[in-house]
């Protein structure tokens, strides 16, 4: 693994599917779209490290966590048309609460019945590495299940929220760093700026593979809670930040506002323009609501968030 940007495709290409009435078929669809059939079973070999969204003990299909299906979907695909795969991990590491309480309440220990390992990333071995480029932190201690994956995929709803502004698939990286080296909730990250911290994890380990589960988000809450905004699709793409300007699609939430993703647009890891994308599958009109998003002065300080 280096700390390259992810497969930066010309033009970047990002599958948008509907999701009717199951997860599977949809995540499939966005898989054959992308033609990347070949590329999941080259790229999936001896370890998968799956990167969900759980900030807090929340149900899956609330909009606040990763839903398990969507995780589970994904590992039945893996299973199917990676074969070399030896080992599946799903990892998260919340920032002010246990993890295997919150793979608990979101129905992840049903993941077991497939194979899949839970692993907690605040009690994980890491390694200090290196981040070129950095903003704030040259350094960084990184889970070893995270940096030794052949394969490491970022599977997140969307959200709106006053403690920021956007979660997506580089916020979600957050969670990656163990509070045992950063405090609770990643205090340390708080006081040094959010999105430079973001911005430096995005680069110190990057995303190989996004999954946006657009089931449902949550729009104006907290990053805990929120209102859910159903959306019934699944953005899916080997490009990040690309995924990402099309879930802020999804939103109807301008991109540029974001300034981790325009610091990681400078450092060439994607677009920052939905007309840079090539979006195949389904209208990304047809499937995007307008989320709410904070005032300014609606938005509480930084510190106070959960990752």
């Amino acid at each position: 693994m280096d700390s390259s940007p992810n497969d930066p495709q010309r033009p970047y290409r990002v599958a948008l599917t509907s999701v009717e009435t199951s997860v599977d078929p949809a995540l499939t669809r966005a898989f054959d779209l992308l033609g990347e059939t070949l590329s999941l079973a080259q790229r999936a070999t001896g370890l998968v490290t799956i990167k969900p969204n759980l900030t807090a003990p929340r149900a899956s299909g609330s909009g606040v966590v990763s839903d398990v299906a969507v995780v589970a979907a994904f590992v039945r695909l893996l299973r199917e048309r990676a074969p070399s795969v030896e080992r599946i991990v799903v990892a998260d590491g919340p920032g002010m609460v246990d993890t295997f309480r919150c793979f608990e309440v979101a129905g992840y220990n049903s993941l077991r019945d497939l194979g899949v390992e839970l692993i907690d990333l605040n009690a994980a071995p890491t390694r200090p590495t290196s981040v070129p480029g950095s903003l704030r932190y040259s350094v960084l201690e990184i889970p070893e299940v995270v940096l030794d994956a052949d394969l490491f995929v970022s599977i997140t709803p969307p959200k709106t929220h006053t403690d920021g502004l956007y979660t997506l698939h580089a916020k979600n990286m957050y969670g990656v760093p163990p509070t045992r080296f950063y405090g609770r909730p990643r205090r340390a990250f708080h006081r040094a700026g959010v999105p430079e911290v973001v911005h430096d994890i995005c680069r110190a380990r990057p995303i190989d593979l996004a999954i946006t589960d657009a089931t449902v988000g949550t729009q104006l809450g907290d990053p805990i809670d929120g209102e859910p905004v159903i959306l019934g699709a699944l953005a899916v793409g080997w490009n990040t930040q690309a995924v990402d300007i099309v879930s802020c699609g999804l939103m109807g939430v301008d991109p540029r506002r974001s300034a981790y993703l325009q610091y990681l647009r400078a450092a060439g890891y994607g677009p920052i323009d939905l007309d840079e994308i090539d979006i195949i599958g389904d209208s990304l009109i047809d499937l995007s609501k307008r989320f709410a998003i904070p005032r300014p002065d609606d938005r509480r300080p930084q510190a106070s968030s959960a990752h």
